[in-house]
């Protein structure tokens, strides 16, 4: 074997696995700022560790080498619009782990979206924002954002009020009115009758399939109960994974989703927005998303 093949075997054995060997020495992560602000004095803390980054601007990302060693907890602190926040709260092992931290888009800079058939107010609890009730749908749509597959996390609050709570996130938004959505009734998640709760969460593709459509046609198909349901008046969390066609909805960090379906639509991405019902208001928390 001449010097020369050996020497091209040997740098594309390094270009293939070096990532890998690097990889497997030491964790990583990745911080992204998907909101549409400058973030401010953010730095990576992993058990005593402190990794400055200092400002992020909108859109931006940064990857890490973590700190050699132990077992610890990740977390990022950062500021926005002069409040400190806080992301992530991850366990990491000193190798083998990669870890992506989003910093959230801000609720309560309402200039950063569009506000459909709704008002929308700030609120202190857990810097959190409320849609008010209205006569049919309405949507706060994130000015910019595109997500094909990917992951959508948020804490949402209903209530038990009969028929006045419908409270979720619509995605792949081709416009006000045409876009596909996940709700949930919390007003079910109490209830002692079987078909209620079976009526916990449901997927949707406007402007032609409704509710009422789906569950006349497909029963019991594209909504579900969901096991452990919460409290009706209290805070859930919510994760949506976008997978091509398929969508999974988990709550409350649950292992098992509680809604798998394959969408009707055919859109491969578009916009975001939280989404509450006829005659429903809603509060929703702590929203971020990554695509993937």
């Amino acid at each position: 074997m001449t010097r020369q093949l050996v020497t091209a075997l040997v740098v594309a054995f390094l270009v293939l696995c070096l990532p890998n060997l690097l990889w497997v020495s030491r964790s990583t992560a990745v911080v992204r700022n998907t909101s549409q602000q400058m973030a401010a004095d953010v730095r990576v803390n992993v058990g005593s560790a402190v990794i400055e980054i200092g400002a992020l601007a909108a859109g931006a990302s940064r990857f890490l080498l973590l700190p050699a060693g132990g077992d610890a907890t990740l977390n990022v602190v950062f500021r926005m619009a002069g409040v400190e926040r806080e992301a992530c709260g991850e366990y990491v092992e000193g190798s083998m782990y990669h870890v992506r931290v989003i910093l959230s888009p801000d609720l309560q800079a309402l200039g950063h979206w569009e506000l459909v058939n709704r008002a929308a107010t700030p609120v202190l609890e857990k810097s959190s924002v409320r849609l008010n009730e209205a006569p049919g749908p309405g949507l706060m749509i994130l000015k910019d954002a595109d997500l094909g597959d990917g992951v959508i996390e948020l804490d949402i609050k209903g209530s038990h009020q009969m028929q006045q709570s419908f409270v979720g996130l619509a995605f792949h938004i081709q416009n006000p009115t045409t876009y596909d959505a996940v709700y949930f009734r919390p007003f079910n998640f109490s209830s002692n009758e079987a078909l209620r709760r079976s009526h916990d969460v449901q997927y949707i593709n406007m402007p032609d399939n409704d509710w009422e459509k789906l569950r006349n046609q497909f029963p019991g198909k594209y909504e579900h109960a969901v096991d452990n349901a919460p409290d009706p008046d209290e805070w859930f969390h919510v994760k949506i994974v976008l997978k091509g066609y398929h969508v999974s909805v988990y709550v409350n960090n649950a292992q098992e989703p509680s809604l798998e379906v394959d969408r009707i639509s055919k859109t491969t991405h578009g916009g975001l927005g939280l989404w509450v019902g006829n005659n429903s208001p809603g509060s929703f928390a702590h929203f971020n998303f990554y695509s993937r």
